[in-house]
């Protein structure tokens, strides 16, 4: 085998397989529907099923600031330093709660990043936001 090439021989797929339709059962009756639907799409990164994502229920609870500096909680692994809004809230949508989202963003600023936001979040984020609110644009 030449170096950088995998042993697919080795790899259990079907294994895998039932390891994320068992982490995807477990979620059942813990997490919004449409949070569940959006985590059953294809290509969906198995660490996004074991740390799903937490939505606000209108997207006017997001009643942070529009601008200016804000505290990022440790648990969303933020290097210290300045970050752009897109960075905040990629790692927002991606690891806040839904009260730390509708305490540290604002609707309208999410709207204004949301196309940016597009580029780097995975594809089962961005269904479930734009299901929620229409207004995020398709």
């Amino acid at each position: 085998m030449e170096h950088g090439e995998a042993d697919v021989d080795g790899i259990d797929f079907a294994g895998a397989q039932a390891t994320r339709a068992a982490m995807r059962a477990g979620l059942a009756g813990q997490i919004a529907p449409d949070v569940a639907a959006a985590l059953s799409r294809l290509g969906t990164p198995d660490w996004l099923l074991a740390r799903p994502p937490q939505l606000v229920a209108r997207l006017n609870d997001l009643a942070g600031p529009a601008d200016g500096k804000v505290q990022v909680p440790a648990s969303w692994g933020m290097p210290a330093g300045p970050h752009s809004a897109v960075d905040l809230y990629q790692r927002a949508l991606l690891y806040g709660t839904a009260a730390e989202q509708a305490r540290l963003l604002h609707a309208g600023q999410l709207v204004t990043v949301w196309e940016q936001l597009r580029d780097v979040l995975p594809d089962a984020v961005i269904f479930v936001w734009q299901a929620r609110f229409p207004e995020l644009g398709r």
